[in-house]
């Protein structure tokens, strides 16, 4: 979230790109590149999400410096929700992640994995230390700045999971699995005829059981979640005016980390270009939407001195 927004349209561009190459080379694309075995791949599920999960301790560690400034009994409920919200979506959606059948799909070691994520929050929680510990920005308008955020991510979890649940796309990896390669449906194209039919089944190998999340491939979660980690860095110069001046680095990493995840998803066959791409659409609009949004309120509720003695004349 800047004022800045330089890096909304270029990218975006890209990853419309993506979406129109990915109608028409999805398929080809995964043939070309798909390793079930590929190690980076399965490193990138179970921790390309990690950044933003780590953010989540920024967020705690935000709410908790608000906690300690406010008086009023209902703003510090809200806050200390605020944290317990962001220590639950770390440690349980990051934990969960690591050892799920996207990653390395092993069950009893789920224990293990809610540890690194509590690790991991903590990781957040000094981070934000060292960010708000030195900041002169007004507790209000630091409120600002964090609800608008997380309302952002939030709504870009929840669109994105909406539409995985409407579409129920089959991820390349199923139809590859199950000698279906011929029932490739494009990302207009909803799959819940297959799901149907083959959730509860065997594979073709016996491993185990076909779930429901062989049919959430459009859109990635995972860029999703991943791109409104730009937002995230983004916004951390409006927090603290010392790390200003490394802004443009921020939104570049987090560029990087960014098209690194999105080739591990397809070279695991866990998404197409189109999935990776309307993913990554979706958290672009959210960060564009916000964006104006703090803009709007900023300028609404902490209008420049100027714009107050122009008032008052």
């Amino acid at each position: 979230m800047l004022k800045k927004r330089w890096y909304i349209l270029p990218i975006s561009g890209l990853f419309l790109l993506g979406l129109i190459l990915g109608s028409f080379l999805d398929l080809k694309i995964n043939q070309a590149i798909y390793d079930s075995t590929n190690w980076f791949g399965y490193f990138m599920a179970a921790f390309g999400e990690t950044p933003f999960y780590a953010s989540m301790g920024i967020f705690g560690f935000g709410f908790y410096y608000l906690f300690k400034r406010y008086t009023h009994k209902g703003i510090k409920f809200l806050l200390v929700l605020g944290i317990i919200s962001s220590a639950f979506v770390c440690i349980y959606f990051q934990g969960k992640h690591i050892f799920d059948a996207n990653a390395f799909n092993n069950s009893k070691l789920l224990w293990l994995g809610f540890l690194i994520a509590i690790f991991i929050y903590i990781g957040g929680l000094v981070a934000g230390y060292f960010i708000f510990k030195n900041t002169e920005v007004a507790p209000n308008r630091l409120l600002l700045i964090l609800l608008v955020l997380v309302v952002a991510c939030g709504l870009a979890i929840g669109f994105n999971q909406i539409l995985k649940s409407i579409m129920a796309r089959p991820r390349y990896r199923f139809l590859y699995r199950q000698d279906l390669v011929s029932e490739f449906r494009n990302w207009w194209e909803n799959g819940r005829d297959l799901k149907k039919d083959w959730v509860g089944l065997s594979w073709n190998d016996m491993s185990g059981v076909i779930t429901k999340e062989e049919f959430k491939s459009f859109p990635s979660g995972h860029m999703s979640d991943t791109v409104m980690l730009i937002a995230i860095l983004g916004a951390l110069p409006l927090l603290n005016d010392k790390i200003k001046i490394k802004q443009e680095y921020f939104v570049i990493g987090a560029c990087v980390w960014n098209v690194l995840l999105a080739y591990s998803r397809m070279r695991m066959g866990a998404h197409y270009l189109s999935d990776v791409s309307f993913g990554s659409l979706i958290a672009l609009a959210m960060i564009a939407i916000a964006n104006e949004v703090y803009i709007k309120l900023d300028h609404k509720f902490f209008p420049k001195k100027e714009e107050i003695e122009h008032v008052q004349e």
